[in-house]
């Protein structure tokens, strides 16, 4: 081959090496290439050369091409990209159409073989089968499937101008974890001296059938994506997710640093508490129902604690038909109301059976780890209690009112109530409103009776509201 580089000088920037054996014979019109008959065959025997770009040197590649008309068709080639071993057919099936298809699999491939580079280290793929067409400009990918690290991916479709790629794609599979396709999706294309393109685009399509995001299990998980240098767009997702739906769109910054910016337009439906309440640090009380919410978010961040600490938004929630239990705040209100004495109001006992409620509805705002909330509002089997304040999920503290609105029909009880101060009566002396202050850690706060007269009017007027009080 390095004598071939003498007749034919464009060959001179591989740097090809090895021996070449021509026996191929050819009639037609050589104005008309495409109509050219051929007969014959090329033998190749440990051929190296350099390709453009960033893929790394081809050596020992070793097979034949046997020349039938206008058709040509190989053997098994065997070559090494680098330290990546890669084996294959390929054919032309009409020369008056030139498609290259290659039929290849490796059992394993190191993405910088290839010139692709992961700011986070290189990539290595495994078991890796594939069929695709070459043709100017354009690379049609039938079906490719490989893993890499716990996932497994399928793909289908095409890529356009190889300096800076234009992928169109569709990606189905079994199980996927989120960090493995976060890595494949930061994989760039080394970029030509005075060449201002950056990274390539993509268009995908994805299907899978189960995995995990941030140890979080997701099932039946439908998205459109689009990625362009810098930046991925959600247009569209759909998960089942602790046994209930999810919804969302929006958008990631990528930024060179690792502080990317995520913004978010969320909906779910239906999840399960008790399965949501294993990933988060909640202390020892215990939540079940279904939970459906709704809302914006936004974050900045390279980690789960820089996005926990950046998080801001609003959300709407509503929970249906569960228990809440083992809640130390809870356990004090209903000490502090004197329980002995108020035996008609039949508590729940909190440590044995929990709280059962109908509802639990809030308006929520977030800002950096702080919920904060006005209306937040319990509709249990034996009282109403609404909440206004604020929990600091980051520093695990609570801080806010709650009133508390028995529904069981009470007797004068004023004197024999501990404080009578934070009791809202009717004209009867019965029991409108209890109301009290939270504050302290979350897993054990202070709770103390608060005077009704402390309480702020927009405060005061927001609990007679969800209390439906005259």
């Amino acid at each position: 081959m390095s004598e071939a580089v003498r007749i034919l000088p464009v060959l001179k920037e591989i740097n090809p090496r090895g021996t070449c054996a021509l026996d191929v014979s050819g009639r037609g019109d050589l104005g008309h290439p495409g109509s050219m008959q051929w007969l014959g065959n090329v033998s190749l025997a440990d051929i190296s050369f350099k390709p453009p770009g960033g893929v790394r040197a081809v050596t020992g590649m070793t097979g034949k091409a046997v020349f039938k008309g206008g058709k040509m068709e190989t053997t098994l080639f065997k070559a090494r990209i680098g330290q990546s071993d890669i084996q294959g057919k390929f054919r032309i099936d009409d020369f008056r159409k030139p498609g290259l298809i290659c039929l290849f699999n490796a059992q394993w491939l190191r993405t910088a073989d290839l010139g692709w580079q992961n700011p986070e280290g290189e990539l290595n793929l495994s078991d890796i089968k594939g069929q695709m067409t070459i043709e100017d400009k354009l690379i049609q990918v039938d079906h490719c499937s490989f893993t890499l690290g716990k996932s497994t991916f399928n793909l289908s479709g095409s890529i356009r101008h190889f300096t800076a790629p234009e992928i169109t794609a569709r990606v189905t599979s079994p199980y996927i974890r989120s960090e493995d396709a976060a890595r494949l999706m930061t994989l760039k294309a080394p970029n030509k001296e005075n060449d201002s393109s950056s990274g390539m685009k993509v268009n995908l399509a994805v299907n899978v059938d189960s995995g995990t995001a941030e140890n979080i299990d997701f099932q039946a998980l439908r998205a459109l994506l689009n990625f362009t240098p810098g930046t991925l767009k959600i247009e569209s997702l759909d998960a089942g997710v602790f046994d209930g739906q999810i919804r969302a769109k929006g958008k990631v910054d990528i930024r060179p640093d690792g502080q990317n910016h995520y913004e978010a337009n969320l909906f779910a439906d239906r999840i399960s508490l008790e399965k949501l309440q294993r990933i988060m640090d909640i202390g020892n009380g215990e939540l079940t129902g279904r939970l459906s919410l709704s809302g914006d978010l936004s974050a900045t961040g390279h980690s789960i604690k820089d996005i926990q600490r950046t998080a801001a938004g609003t959300l709407q929630l509503r929970a249906e038909k569960g228990v809440l239990k083992k809640f130390s705040v809870l356990s004090k209100i209903f000490s502090l109301l004197n329980v002995a004495q108020l035996a008609k109001m039949q508590l729940p006992d909190m440590a044995r059976d929990g709280m059962p409620y109908d509802a639990i509805t809030a308006h929520t705002l977030l800002q950096n780890g702080v919920f904060s909330s006005n209306d937040f509002f319990i509709a249990g089997n034996a009282m109403e209690i609404s909440g206004a304040g604020q929990v600091d999920y980051l520093q695990k503290e609570i801080e806010g009112i709650a009133g508390i609105h028995p529904l069981q029909t009470l007797d004068r009880l004023v004197g024999k109530m501990p404080v009578v101060g934070w009791l809202l009566l009717d004209k009867q002396g019965k029991i409108l409103t209890i109301y009290v202050k939270i504050s302290g850690p979350w897993q054990n706060p202070g709770v103390k009776p608060m005077p009704v007269k402390s309480i702020g009017k927009e405060t005061l007027g927001v609990f007679r509201r969800l209390f439906q009080l005259p």
